[in-house]
């Protein structure tokens, strides 16, 4: 009796659809067409957690590309490297587009899961892009495995009230003359803490000025013979953060916590280390009432780089060619280029954009009318230097650095030997199989 109600039931259903089919016809052409429209779109997956960038462009680039779609997967950033790793370890299938930020690519750049970017078809050729860039995206065997999103030039934002107050001026120009070596740091530092009773400092942590020494230095990690030469690159940084210290030169906050961020708003600090993803992350998200009161400078180590995020292609994907089509049009095409200045505010690495003047000038009101664009872009960014090769060491010696910024304030009795003897021990743990020295 079940049969024979199911094959009833079965009948009726077909009967249904056949009524359906003879009286609907376009509605089922309709449907066909979208089916046939379905199957012709190109879909380019890509793995990440920056919404800010991948929803204006993935809806920039579709609209300008009838027949691609970016399907874009939310992976946290503390899991990204861990979820590639395993995935390639498992033979899962990876994304077209692989991403590698600043402080990831160390391990992302030991897999050989990406493509060569100097290579057919894609031909990268490292001339057109600043030099810095390109050396940010290469693995040890010289393979350019991916285009910077933006560049990420880095200079020295300042409080204007609070530095006027305790240097007599908020000139950009004064004030690098006044603090253009680190013992003018120290000095300036002794300075404002006497005039202040010991209430204003001029940075608000340690791992902000440890963070800005160490992404400013240009030594690699690496020595000649492939050992990890911490006490080379570390010694110098720890002297002069230590000195800094002892002159009253930093406060007691935890780098990228409440307390550290809600200080932008205050007036107990002068000096802000500042990639231009700052001005907005930092700077004005935590001081809103801030327009007009802040200046930008160039330290004494000169402009350098802070942070970025490179796009590169899987070995293994399936549609290579539609993945480079997504980081082409972003990077190096007028139209994508513009969307990722006006809708994200970033600057992509192609030398022949800033030709133009007008691509950088960023007069920002925040700033009180200074260009900020034509300091960061036209000064700061042709002159950046960096270690000449990402190596698999950075990620580890990165966050212990941020380790040692909050162990030198935990114990100011600290020195610069005993911080570097403890980060030595803590780097050689996590690396056993590593000569560090």
């Amino acid at each position: 009796m079940k049969k024979k109600k199911l094959l009833c039931l079965g009948l009726t259903a077909m009967l249904a659809v056949s009524s359906l089919a003879g009286c609907g016809s376009s509605e089922s052409k309709t449907t066909e067409s979208q089916k046939k429209e379905e199957s012709d779109t190109v879909k380019i997956t890509y793995w990440g957690w920056d919404n800010n960038f991948t929803e204006p462009m993935k809806e920039a680039f579709e609209k300008a590309n009838p027949g691609y779609e970016l399907e874009v997967t939310a992976v946290a950033y503390s899991d990204y490297v861990s979820k590639i790793q395993q995935s390639a370890a498992s033979g899962a299938e990876l994304p077209d587009i692989l991403i590698g930020e600043s402080n990831l690519r160390g391990p992302l750049f030991q897999m050989d899961i990406w493509e060569d970017l100097s290579q057919e078809p894609y031909q990268v050729k490292k001339e057109d892009y600043f030099d810095y860039s390109i050396n940010k995206s290469m693995n040890e065997k010289g393979e350019i495995l991916g285009i910077e999103q933006s560049v990420s030039p880095s200079a020295m934002a300042y409080k204007r009230s609070v530095a006027a107050e305790y240097f007599g001026t908020d000139d950009r120009t004064e004030l690098e003359q006044k603090l253009a070596t680190m013992e003018d740091y120290e000095a300036a530092a002794k300075e404002v803490q006497e005039k202040s009773d010991g209430k204003v400092f001029l940075f608000n942590s340690a791992g902000s000025v440890l963070g800005w020494l160490y992404t400013s230095d240009t030594k690699s990690l690496v020595s000649d013979d492939g050992s990890l030469d911490f006490t080379g690159k570390m010694k110098p940084l720890l002297e002069t953060a230590c000195k800094l210290r002892d002159a009253g030169a930093i406060d007691n906050f935890t780098a990228d916590t409440p307390q550290a961020n809600a200080a932008y708003a205050g007036e107990n600090h002068i000096l802000y280390p500042c990639p231009n993803w700052g001005i907005s992350n930092g700077i004005k998200a935590n001081d809103p009432d801030g327009s007009g009161n802040w200046g930008m400078m160039i330290p004494p180590t000169g402009g350098y780089s802070n942070g970025g995020t490179v796009m590169g292609i899987s070995k293994s994907s399936k549609n290579k060619e539609a993945a480079w089509k997504f980081i082409d049009w972003c990077t190096n095409s007028d139209e994508g280029v513009k969307a990722a200045k006006e809708q994200v505010s970033y600057y992509v690495p192609a030398k022949k954009y800033y030709e133009d003047n007008s691509y950088t000038t960023d007069k920002d009101t925040y700033f009180k009318g200074q260009d900020i664009g034509e300091l960061l872009y036209q000064e700061v960014l042709p002159n950046i230097e960096v270690p000449s090769v990402v190596t698999p060491y950075d990620s580890v010696v990165q966050s212990e650095v941020m380790l040692l910024a909050q162990a030198m304030m935990a114990d100011k009795s600290m020195t610069w030997d005993q911080l570097l003897e403890k980060g030595l021990a803590d780097v050689q743990s996590k690396l056993p199989d590593v000569t560090v020295r």
